[in-house]
């Protein structure tokens, strides 16, 4: 993985921001299926296989993607290269480049309600945070949040949203404003049965209430909830609340 990561590294550092978003849009219907084949694989891989397998998929999205030409999934394609890289290397500026590229080449092919609620949730809860405010990512990251709901996509929803609230926090929000945010969101989370994200909000609470000493009013039972229903683990909850 790490010299599949480096050789595609390789095809994209000769190019600069400019040229990258000069790329003319392929209209080739086999070139869009084969990305698009690309896209659903790498976000169902995402869900059962390892990360080191994830990143290799992505490189090998991103070096078809260059070879091939760009098109409508480029976008999405670029914006998770960005983050395998920044992940894998600590190449932050190479990483930031093309995670903007990826976020200007949604308005030049004019695919933005499509690919915003992922390429945001991609760029702005990981590369951006290198070079902007957390202030500035959140705002993108409610963006994402709104473009999802708008498809009626909740999963990338909650992402976006979850991630908007950690940026929100490290960014110095009033966390009379956050703890009212989480509280509701753990409603509602509770009444979908969502329970992936769950341990997140529910992490984000006991620090709040923590920080503003108001522990008695923490959602009652929710952890009991999840743990003997057998969804999250006890030691998931503490790997979580270590992270």
């Amino acid at each position: 993985v790490h010299a599949t990561v480096k050789t595609t590294y390789s095809m994209y550092i000769g190019f600069s921001t400019s040229e990258l978003l000069g790329m003319e849009e392929s209209k080739n219907p086999i070139h869009i299926a084969i990305m698009n084949f690309y896209r659903e694989l790498i976000f169902v891989s995402f869900k059962v296989i390892t990360k080191q397998l994830i990143y290799y998929y992505i490189c090998r999205w991103a070096q078809y993607n260059s070879t091939n030409g760009f098109c409508r999934h480029t976008p999405e394609c670029l914006a998770s290269f960005a983050c395998a890289l920044n992940d894998w290397f600590d190449f932050s500026r190479e990483s930031y480049k093309i995670g903007k590229v990826a976020v200007d080449l949604m308005k030049k092919y004019d695919v933005v309600s499509d690919c915003a609620p992922f390429v945001y949730l991609a760029v702005y809860s990981s590369v951006a945070l290198l070079v902007e405010p957390y202030q500035s990512c959140a705002d993108m990251l409610q963006r994402g949040y709104e473009f999802s709901m708008s498809k009626g996509d909740t999963d990338l929803a909650s992402r976006n949203l979850v991630l908007m609230v950690q940026n929100l926090y490290f960014g110095g929000t009033k966390l009379s404003v956050l703890k009212k945010n989480i509280s509701s969101r753990i409603n509602l989370e509770t009444q979908r049965s969502h329970q992936i994200l769950l341990p997140f909000w529910l992490i984000f609470e006991d620090t709040v209430f923590t920080l503003i000493g108001d522990q008695e009013m923490l959602s009652p039972n929710i952890e009991a909830d999840l743990t003997e229903g057998g969804t999250v683990s006890s030691d998931y909850l503490d790997f979580l609340c270590h992270q």
